[in-house]
Protein backbone atom coordinates (compact mmCIF):
# COMPACT_ATOMS: atom_id res chain seq x y z
CA UNK A 1 0.00 0.00 0.00
CA UNK A 2 2.80 2.41 0.88
CA UNK A 3 4.58 1.65 -2.41
CA UNK A 4 1.41 2.35 -4.41
CA UNK A 5 0.92 5.66 -2.62
CA UNK A 6 4.57 6.61 -3.22
CA UNK A 7 4.39 5.72 -6.91
CA UNK A 8 1.21 7.78 -7.35
CA UNK A 9 2.95 10.79 -5.77
CA UNK A 10 6.00 10.44 -8.04
CA UNK A 11 3.74 10.03 -11.10
CA UNK A 12 1.83 13.21 -10.22
CA UNK A 13 5.14 15.05 -9.76
CA UNK A 14 6.35 13.80 -13.14
CA UNK A 15 3.06 14.81 -14.75
CA UNK A 16 3.44 18.32 -13.33
CA UNK A 17 7.00 18.58 -14.65
CA UNK A 18 5.95 17.28 -18.07
CA UNK A 19 2.99 19.68 -18.09
CA UNK A 20 5.26 22.65 -17.42
CA UNK A 21 7.65 21.53 -20.17
CA UNK A 22 4.77 21.10 -22.61
CA UNK A 23 3.50 24.59 -21.76
CA UNK A 24 6.97 26.05 -22.36
CA UNK A 25 7.32 24.17 -25.66
CA UNK A 26 3.83 25.29 -26.73
CA UNK A 27 4.65 28.90 -25.94
CA UNK A 28 7.95 28.65 -27.81
CA UNK A 29 6.20 27.17 -30.85
CA UNK A 30 3.60 29.95 -30.79
CA UNK A 31 6.31 32.63 -30.64
CA UNK A 32 8.16 30.88 -33.47
CA UNK A 33 4.98 30.76 -35.56
CA UNK A 34 4.27 34.47 -35.00
CA UNK A 35 7.85 35.44 -35.83
CA UNK A 36 7.71 33.32 -39.00
CA UNK A 37 4.40 34.83 -40.07
CA UNK A 38 5.78 38.37 -39.60
CA UNK A 39 8.60 37.84 -42.13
Amino acid sequence: KVEKHFSSITISKLEKKVGVKLKLIDGFRKRLATSLSKT
